[in-house]
């Protein structure tokens, strides 16, 4: 006989049933990583095409001024520092350095929640935390900054 909650709204329902489904695609082993890929393929792709093409224009974005290697072209530049992935890994050591990204003219933070970066050439980035099923390519999640699949819990701006 399952155990069901106790409450019986649409949102208690709806929670415990996936959290059930959730258990049941980990038990999954190698498999639950196809099974939610397949997932996450079907909400993005349920998206808006304009919103898709905004989407993969932030990436390439970042990856245009991203470099793991100390930069060779003077500037001033964000760098990532003390990554880990999951988020809430304890450390033993300082975690992985990141990339540096830039060169930029200007960095604003709005509460720890979005970010703003202007590149020296011009272009600008707006980082928001992921909604309707759109990923993005950086943002702040638990005081960290989420880029490239590591977490970031230190950043610095650092002129070359």
């Amino acid at each position: 006989m399952a155990i069901m909650p106790s409450a019986t709204g649409p949102s208690d329902l709806t929670g415990f049933l996936a959290n059930e489904h959730i258990k049941a695609v980990f038990s999954r082993g190698a498999a639950a990583e196809e099974q939610i890929n397949r997932w996450l393929r079907l909400i993005v792709s349920g998206q808006r095409q304009e919103d898709l093409q905004a989407a993969i224009q932030d990436f390439e974005l970042l990856k245009r001024h991203t470099s793991d290697d100390v930069p060779e072209k003077s500037g001033i530049y964000l760098k990532l520092l003390h990554g880990r992935a999951p988020y809430d890994q304890e450390l033993d050591d300082w975690g992985s350095d990141g990339p540096w990204i830039g060169p930029i003219k200007w960095f604003h933070c709005t509460y720890l929640r979005t970010f703003s970066l202007g590149f020296a050439d011009g272009e600008e980035f707006l980082s928001t935390f992921p909604s309707n099923g759109i990923p993005m390519p950086i943002y702040f999640f638990e005081e960290m900054i989420y880029y490239d699949g590591v977490y970031y819990g230190d950043w610095e701006i650092q002129a070359i």
